[in-house]
């Protein structure tokens, strides 16, 4: 009896084995984790992204009709990928002016980009003719106009979809004020 338990001690068959599977759990946790890190990171990015590249590409137009925005929001989603837009955004463009002796209002606002309309609101004015609350230490100008582009996206972690649990959202927004005309309002077409 203990001639076979000091044979099996000293037996060293098989301690690869053991060794990777005690380690592989520990290894692929790492690596999935490093992974989605990673992409969280990355959606992250993109999503500020399309917010800069969505006002500005709005701010270039001297004058700007319905058409042209759905033309660039429909383009804007392209930035995402590889990550899903459709069902999972939602891009809300405001054009915020403010007239001589009075406080910035909603001057336009247009929606857009994605179906995801579940909690989603603009947090610059919530209608046509109301005033806008810009962020502190942002001024702007009599008679001038900032265009605000906000987009929302839930990421698609891939432990929470597995789980079927909230996603996280994902909120950006950038500023930027028409290069050639006011852009105070749009024109249907």
């Amino acid at each position: 009896m203990i001639r076979t338990f000091r044979r099996f001690c000293q037996d060293r068959e098989g301690i690869a084995a053991l060794e990777l599977a005690i380690i592989l759990p520990f290894a692929m946790t790492l690596l999935l984790g490093v992974m989605e890190i990673a992409d969280f990171v990355l959606a992250n990015q993109r999503t500020e992204k399309m917010a800069y590249t969505v006002a500005d590409l709005v701010a270039q137009n001297e004058a700007i009709t319905t058409s042209q925005l759905n033309s660039i929001l429909d383009a804007s989603a392209e930035i995402m990928k590889p990550f899903p837009f459709g069902e999972r955004g939602h891009v809300i463009i405001t054009s915020v002016h403010r007239n001589e002796g009075g406080e910035p209002y909603v001057a336009w606002q247009y929606e857009g980009g994605g179906t995801l309309h579940e909690d989603v609101e603009s947090q610059f004015g919530t209608g046509v003719g109301f005033d806008s609350p810009l962020p502190e230490g942002f001024t702007l100008n009599e008679r001038e106009t900032v265009i605000i582009a906000e987009v929302f996206y839930d990421y698609p972690a891939f432990l929470t979809d597995i789980m079927n649990s909230e996603n996280t959202r994902f909120y950006k927004y950038a500023f930027y004020k028409p290069r050639l005309g006011a852009l105070d309002s749009v024109q249907t077409q």
